[in-house]
């Protein structure tokens, strides 16, 4: 089972989500939290930062562990690791790397009307 970490930022009562590309998998065009798979032996902080970075060009501070949620995934077990994080960057310095291609902030009940990644329905109880 692979263990994947996701960052939960807030702002104003609404959450940062990015949109995967057309060609990511798993999942593709499916909106998710930033985040990504940990390297081998990986402190999954240190990761969820790692991946924030890469993925947004954000730095991320404060992560508590908020939720973990097992989900089958196109045949595939994964264990989502949810930490709520502090955005320590300017918001509007957000750049998307290859594996997204948009992002918006997004209350809950916009959330719950999207194709999103599966652990969102969990861990926002939507």
């Amino acid at each position: 089972m692979k263990t994947v970490v996701k960052a939960s930022i807030t702002k104003d009562d609404k959450y940062l989500i990015v949109l995967r590309s057309k060609d990511e998998r798993p999942m593709p065009l499916h909106w998710d939290f930033s985040g990504g798979k940990l390297e081998e032996n990986e402190d999954p902080i240190k990761g969820l930062k790692r991946e924030v970075l890469e993925e947004t060009f954000l730095k991320i501070d404060e992560c508590i562990l908020a939720g973990e949620y097992t989900v089958d995934i196109e045949g595939k077990t994964f264990l989502f690791k949810i930490y709520e994080a502090k955005l320590t960057s300017n918001e509007k310095n957000i750049k998307l790397n290859q594996e997204y291609q948009e992002f918006k902030w997004a209350t809950k009940e916009e959330i719950a009307e999207l194709t999103i990644n599966p652990f969102l329905n969990y861990y926002l109880k939507i």
